[in-house]
């Protein structure tokens, strides 16, 4: 059997429940290598046998948004080049009962859902691109009591909008809005 060469290792890990595994099946590719990552029982991506250097890793899963991350070798610690990918929940995660959410949804002057547009929430340094359906969601974990944030809504053509939402502690909040052309 021939030995394999190290380069590097991650692990996939939920944004929202630290220490858990990701729900669901993991699609990982990379960009730059000649040899594919290999999952092993515990849950960590290796990639061996690829030279030093930057390499762009690509992960996709049902359940969270896709997360795309740069790794240069040249900067982990060659005697354990192993490391986190924090991936966030989407629309389809299944939230515990109790999670402070907003779920939102982002249209357009026709009422057409806009795909692609970007949420962002500053309170919470999180922002949210929108799916097919012109939604997202957001989770607030620190949240002590009742509150008012700003969303800030972006998409290129469309004039940017800020807008206070209540966000009630424990429930799912809702919200829809328009985008007007610039």
């Amino acid at each position: 059997m021939r030995r394999r060469k190290l380069l590097f290792a991650f692990q996939p890990v939920d944004a929202f429940e630290p220490g858990k595994k990701v729900t669901g099946h993991c699609q990982v590719s990379i960009n730059g290598g000649k040899v594919k990552p290999i999952k092993n029982r515990s849950g960590f991506y290796c990639v061996t046998d690829n030279p030093p250097g930057e390499y762009s890793v690509t992960i996709n899963n049902k359940y969270y948004c896709d997360k795309i991350v740069t790794i240069d070798t040249n900067e982990l610690d060659p005697a354990l080049p192993a490391f986190d990918v924090e991936l966030e929940p989407n629309l389809l995660y299944a939230f515990s009962k109790g999670t402070t959410l907003l779920r939102g949804r982002v249209f357009d002057e026709n009422n057409e859902s806009m795909v692609d547009a970007t949420a962002e929430v500053q309170a919470i340094s999180k922002s949210f691109v929108t799916d097919s359906l012109g939604r997202f969601v957001f989770y607030f974990k620190n949240l002590e009591e009742d509150d008012e944030i700003e969303v800030i809504l972006k998409k290129p053509g469309y004039a940017d909008k800020n807008t206070n939402v209540a966000i009630n502690k424990g429930e799912v909040n809702r919200f829809e809005t328009a985008l007007e052309p610039e």
